[in-house]
């Protein structure tokens, strides 16, 4: 059985290594404690650690196989999502909708890192994460991330559940 490739993109702080982790059989992850200069005041306020290369997991899901790729999500590993982005069959882009000010923060890392990739994949999805502790409503997400050419689905990264539902909908096996 041949591997498809999924990029599991979106702003620091996300969900990406969650729901990576979440999803997978197998998983491997880079993650360091946020240190240095490089790392803002923000940034260290939102999480202890960062994805320094890719998380990476594997699951089979209705008989295939995917292989997930978690970027990072700080703009200092610029090269590291553009290498993935060009690598990737499939894209989930996640965004962060537990506040506005994180939306904002999803909608600049998709504008920066991803749209100039965003057409170029096979199948892609917008999962609408963290909307356990979301006050907004995914209109009010909508307006603020714009519309993009895809899916949108409703995630919780936590939720085995929720990621598999946000998968079938990549994959076409389930509508949004």
């Amino acid at each position: 059985m041949q591997a498809e490739s999924v990029l599991v993109a979106g702003a620091f702080g996300a969900g990406k290594t969650t729901f990576v982790r979440t999803l997978s059989a197998k998983f491997l992850t880079a993650e360091r404690e946020l240190s240095g200069e490089r790392a803002s005041f923000g940034e260290r306020r939102l999480k202890p650690v960062t994805t320094v290369f890719a998380d990476i997991g594997v699951i089979e899901l209705d008989g295939r196989r995917l292989v997930l790729y978690g970027a990072p999500g700080q703009s200092r590993f610029d090269f590291t999502i553009r290498g993935l982005a060009s690598r990737c069959r499939h894209l989930v882009l996640l965004v962060d909708t537990s506040d506005e000010a994180a939306v904002l923060r999803s909608k600049l890392y998709f504008e920066r890192h991803l749209k100039p990739f965003f057409n170029r994949f096979e199948r892609r999805v917008v999962a609408l994460n963290k909307r356990d502790i979301s006050k907004l409503s995914v209109e009010r997400v909508l307006e603020l991330f714009g519309r993009v050419d895809a899916p949108v689905v409703e995630a919780v990264a936590t939720d085995r559940d929720s990621c598999l539902r946000v998968l079938r909908v990549l994959l076409g096996t389930l509508k949004a």
